[in-house]
């Protein structure tokens, strides 16, 4: 079995362990050791995406593998684009809410409310790529003011959302209106903030490419 990492093929193994996870093991040790971590895998050009295909690759014997290929980055680069793609991602939900918003104050209910549930879910997923970000190893240092914000902004956040969930049951839609375009919008521009001064700081440091933050 041939074994390539970054499309560059390694030198055989001394001694092949008998199952591909086993060979994985020995592999994720070395390239732990030098700060890097694993993206992405794939036996035989096959991407291993779900778990039940990670499972079944895991306990194929390595005489069954001809090729096994490995992705690696450094923890910056990976922070840096998980932390650009959530930034972007804020700031468009950031001008969904103040759309919605409006469309509340207009008494547009049927869109209002369905733009709302789209806005909750989004902010689902920012809270999600954010707290993925800051327990990334590798980059605790880089990442120690985004989990500040996250803590600091946890007791504003969570009341905010009942009252509004509280309005939209009730039906007052401008105290609903007026959560989102005043009070959740300040607490997305806090966090676009601390993601742009994080984006910033390992731009810098690592003397990346990024897009202007």
């Amino acid at each position: 079995m041939k074994v390539f990492l970054n499309e560059l093929e390694l030198e055989q193994l001394e001694s092949l362990p008998e199952t591909v996870g086993e060979i994985l093991d020995q592999l994720r040790d070395e390239i732990s050791k030098n700060g890097k971590l694993i993206t992405s895998i794939a036996v035989d050009k096959d991407v291993l995406k779900t778990d039940s295909a990670r499972d079944k690759a895991w306990k194929q014997h390595s005489s069954e593998v001809e090729r096994l290929d490995l992705t690696v980055e450094e923890p910056k680069y990976l922070l840096a684009s998980g932390l650009t793609d959530t930034r972007d991602f804020l700031q468009s939900l950031r001008k969904d809410l103040t759309s919605t918003a409006t469309a509340f104050r207009l008494g547009d209910e049927a869109t209002a409310n369905n733009d709302l549930a789209r806005c909750l879910d989004d902010l689902q997923l920012v809270l999600t790529g954010m707290s993925a970000a800051s327990r990334l190893p590798g980059v605790e240092s880089d990442t120690e003011s985004l989990r500040g914000i996250m803590i600091s902004s946890n007791p504003r956040l969570l009341p905010l959302l009942d009252s509004m969930y509280k309005a939209q049951a009730s039906g007052d839609y401008v105290t609903l209106a007026d959560g989102l375009e005043y009070d959740l919008t300040e607490i997305a521009d806090e966090w676009i903030s601390v993601l742009n001064h994080t984006l910033r700081s390992i731009a810098t440091e690592k003397d990346m490419t990024l897009q202007e933050v």
